[in-house]
């Protein structure tokens, strides 16, 4: 499997500016749960959210913007991981721009975030939910030896061991 070169960068509040546009594509929101923000501000918003992260003790919110070149002016999506530490376990999850599906692009931020959190002590599981149409994330997460484990409210819930050499 040929992984294209990412250049991740933890998402900041001004990161709305570069990414409003593209999270206008109303397909992206066929298999994200997430909202289409109506302005800048409000998204701007939801990234100060994102980057105060969990109230609750357990959890570690983990957000970063994904650029295709190393000067980091084109950003291609996003990344997210969420880990709860009592259960030794992080969600995964990431959203590609629509203007860069098929790219390989979904393979390459999948490739950092398990190789990224498999550093991280105490954790055991990496998880992911998506949605039972989405078929390109289900065989990306399928080529990363995750198992699909059952399915809750139209999506199915993935799962792999930490430290699976791939």
């Amino acid at each position: 499997m040929i992984i294209k070169e990412i250049y991740p960068c933890l998402l900041k509040v001004m990161d709305a500016e570069k990414t409003f546009i593209h999270l206008q594509e109303d397909a992206l929101y066929n298999f994200i749960p997430d909202k289409k923000y109506s302005n800048l501000e409000d998204l701007k918003i939801r990234y100060q959210q994102l980057i105060d992260g969990s109230k609750n003790r357990n959890e570690i919110w983990l957000n970063w913007l994904i650029f295709m070149d190393s000067d980091r002016k084109n950003p291609i999506g996003t990344m997210q991981a969420t880990i709860l530490k009592d259960e030794q376990k992080a969600y995964l999850g990431y959203v590609i721009y629509k203007k860069y599906w098929y790219l390989g692009y979904g393979t390459a931020a999948l490739n950092w975030l398990i190789h990224h959190l498999e550093k991280i002590e105490n954790i055991n599981y990496l998880e992911a939910y998506v949605d039972i149409n989405n078929k390109y994330s289900i065989k990306i997460l399928e080529n990363f030896y995750f198992e699909n484990i059952r399915v809750l409210n139209g999506d199915f819930i993935f799962q792999r061991l930490c430290n699976k050499r791939l």
